[in-house]
């Protein structure tokens, strides 16, 4: 959790794929880990069959985030997109309209909104920078469980 928010998050929005793979070693270990283990009883291996099921899950995720992370939209779409707004403003030049300031106000107000538009296109695409980007926040809250966890069963919550 701890790596994925100081260093991968970043490196996502970077689109840093060395970086990234760095963590993914970090899941490797793990992975032999606990394919190494051997189970020493049914109660062992019944837990050691859903560790795996688990982390099987969580490489899923990982996956699908990082897929996210780097796929975007292709120049072809944004420029289709781009000429398809400057055509529709430019077509507002064509309608007739009695008083000059009428005009103006309705073509100010559809370019506002295309553009509006574009940019929520343009920030979202970024999945994992921008100011609507995808939510920090269930990680942190592993971060903390797995901080608070206390051997004996218990945990101790913080003051966050």
């Amino acid at each position: 959790a701890s790596a994925v928010l100081d260093v991968e998050w970043s490196a996502m929005a970077r689109r840093d794929n060395a970086t990234i793979d760095g963590v993914g070693r970090i899941l490797e270990e793990e992975w032999t880990l606990l394919h190494t283990y051997e189970p020493a009883s049914a109660c062992h291996q019944s837990l050691h069959a859903d560790a795996l099921a688990r982390f099987h899950d969580l490489c899923d995720a990982r996956t699908d985030r990082l897929t996210s992370a780097s796929t975007r939209i292709p120049l072809a779409l944004w420029l289709l997109l781009i000429l398809g707004a400057i055509v529709l403003v430019g077509s507002f030049l064509l309608v007739g309209v009695a008083r000059f300031s009428v005009h103006a106000i309705v073509t100010a107000a559809m370019a506002g909104a295309v553009s509006h538009i574009l940019y929520l296109i343009y920030d979202l695409d970024a999945s994992f920078s921008g100011a609507w980007q995808v939510p920090r926040e269930p990680f942190e809250r592993v971060r903390r469980f797995i901080h608070d966890y206390q051997p004996n069963g218990g945990i101790t919550p913080t003051a966050s």
